[in-house]
């Protein structure tokens, strides 16, 4: 499926079904080139199932960035009720036994027409069950209550997918910032660890100054200048704590050094049609395993 460059305002599943290699495609093909054909290219690939973290990451987004459409795409699977415990004949007797069994069985009949009313009214709707949602919701809830996070997430551009050309080698991208307003772009980031420690390293690892230089390049090519990139973060559990990182030149200069180096490095690739894995080197012991 091929979009034209500019802005679109698609479903996510459009975006990802899409061509343009995006900052997803790109740090697998960092990893190695083979990665990247045997997630993208392979006509024998799997299909990979989304982790838990990447769905609970994805309804966070939703809950936070588009409340108002969560219930059009998603349905949260409803808690049945327990069926109560049926005792023994010998020790209840036939009336208190008789009379268990039938409230096991009137507890059954409702839990079913529950479900089947359930499943009747989710036709074409993602199913969600109700432990990822309450997770989901608490993160998003401490995310709506910071004060910051409001004025970052109000009348803003959300979930819109920017395709553009990267001109040293004419390969097409695309990105899909999460909030957009003017020359600001936020990244919500649900964390493990949201402490400036841990998330720098994982920034770093994650590649997301590639990510922040892939919608500067985007947002050049609809002639707007990125003013600030800001993370914010928020993490998983607990307190479930938020706060704002904002990237600063240096860290986007790194991103875009990645971003024209891995392209070109993707496009004598596609071009030669090689994918190769690891380079063979000299393995030395590591710096910080050697003893003083």
């Amino acid at each position: 499926m091929k979009m034209e460059n500019g802005v679109h305002d698609i479903p996510n599943d459009i975006y990802h079904k899409s061509e343009g290699i995006s900052r997803s495609g790109l740090w697998e093909f960092k990893r190695s080139p083979a990665h990247y054909w045997n997630k993208y290219l392979n006509p024998e690939r799997q299909k990979e199932e989304p982790s838990h973290d990447m769905k609970l990451g994805e309804y966070v987004h939703a809950l936070v960035l588009e409340p108002e459409n969560f219930n059009e795409r998603y349905a949260v699977k409803p808690v049945l009720s327990e069926l109560p415990r049926v005792g023994k004949l010998a020790d209840l007797g036939r009336e208190e036994y008789d009379r268990q069994k039938t409230a096991r069985e009137s507890m059954k009949i409702a839990n079913e027409l529950t479900m089947n009313e359930f499943l009747e009214n989710s036709k074409d709707k993602e199913i969600i069950e109700p432990e990822i949602y309450r997770q989901a919701k608490a993160i998003a809830d401490s995310v709506l209550k910071d004060e910051i996070a409001e004025s970052l997430f109000k009348d803003v551009k959300v979930e819109q997918s920017i395709y553009f050309t990267h001109k040293p080698t004419g390969l097409q991208c695309k990105v899909r910032p999460d909030a957009w307003a003017g020359s600001i772009v936020t990244d919500l980031k649900t964390c493990a660890d949201a402490s400036y420690r841990a998330f720098q390293f994982a920034a770093f690892k994650g590649g997301y100054f590639l990510q922040a230089a892939m919608i500067k390049a985007a947002l050049d090519s609809i002639d707007i200048q990125l003013e600030k990139f800001i993370f914010f973060c928020v993490e998983k559990t607990g307190a479930m704590p938020c706060v704002y990182y904002i990237l600063d030149d240096d860290a986007l200069d790194y991103g875009m050094t990645q971003f024209d180096t891995l392209m070109e490095q993707f496009a004598y690739c596609l071009e030669n049609d090689e994918w190769s894995a690891y380079e063979p080197q000299t393995l030395y012991i590591p710096h910080y395993a050697r003893f003083e």
